[in-house]
């Protein structure tokens, strides 16, 4: 998700990405911070060319009535990433086009059970106005697991550029939408969310 620092209560654990890089005056905001109700272990942040500080995250947790689960958060750069700010330079979708590629070579190192992919992907499933090429490479990035929060979502937005992905042996019943401002009016994100109820056992199963 991408949220403020602070937004979650002091009950869990959260982890984050470093602060978002290359646009000045958002010290509080992160594109990536999983929160969990068990402690993380084995996290590791990727930063490199292809997945550029603060838009990726992996770590390990146990939920209270399940084995352990791998958890992937992203944050896949938007069609206009530095093109205009930030770096600037770019073609639209160029950086977003890079970290898909990437995190096709990434997939490979992260396990083929037990595993939990969300965040802001910057494409809406099935195909808004993204290229198809581009559609494309979401699809095969994502390939091997579900994709959950495709097509109508039970309220507004009825789409969404934000998604919850899966391995095969995880059940992903309930999406639903959260939205940008709590019920005190407060912001925890720039844009509405989803989520899923997966009802994990320790058998994996709902």
């Amino acid at each position: 998700m991408e949220g403020f620092a602070g937004v979650f209560p002091d009950a869990g654990h959260v982890i984050e990405t470093p602060q978002v890089c290359g646009f000045p005056g958002k010290d509080d905001r992160r594109n990536v911070l999983p929160w969990s109700k068990g402690p993380w272990v084995d996290i590791g942040v990727v930063g490199r060319e292809g997945l550029p500080s603060g838009r990726f995250i992996r770590a390990v947790t146990k939920p209270e009535t399940a084995t352990t689960l791998s958890v992937v958060g992203v944050c896949i750069l938007w069609r206009w990433a530095h093109c205009n700010g930030g770096c600037k330079g770019r073609e639209p979708r160029q950086d977003h086009l890079a970290w898909l590629a990437e995190f096709v070579r990434l997939r490979s190192q992260l396990p083929a059970t037990r595993l939990i992919i969300f965040g802001d992907f910057n494409q809406r499933i099935p195909r808004g106005r993204a290229p198809r090429i581009v559609y494309e490479a979401l699809l095969q990035a994502f390939e091997g697991g579900e994709i959950a929060t495709t097509g109508n979502l039970p309220v507004a937005p009825k789409s969404s550029i934000d998604h919850i992905a899966h391995s095969l042996d995880l059940p992903a019943p309930g999406v639903n939408v959260w939205m940008d401002k709590d019920t005190g009016g407060r912001t925890l994100s720039d844009h509405s969310g989803v989520w899923v109820d997966s009802r994990l056992s320790c058998c994996g199963r709902g």
